[in-house]
């Protein structure tokens, strides 16, 4: 009997352009700063409301000075029926 061999075709190894693969890598480094850029704003917002807090009596003695009762009941959601 005769064997039949099978003829494998190797392929070649994929290769990737190296323009193709610093573009990859710019567009995780672009990923990474985008991430850590939010995270810094988000941090920085904790440090400022720290450092300035906001109490309520400054929030209610800015809104006497620039709203009438009215406006300020309405803007709370308070009935003065």
């Amino acid at each position: 009997m005769d064997e039949i061999k099978k003829v494998v075709k190797k392929r070649k190894p994929r290769t990737i352009s190296p323009e193709k693969q610093v573009a990859a890598i710019d567009r995780k480094i672009a990923k990474i700063q985008a991430d850590a850029e939010k995270k810094i704003a988000a941090l920085q917002a904790e440090k400022d409301a720290l450092l300035k807090p906001i109490r309520a009596k400054q929030v209610v003695e800015e809104a006497i000075k620039n709203m009438s009762p009215e406006e300020i009941a309405e803007k709370l959601g308070i009935s003065l029926d």
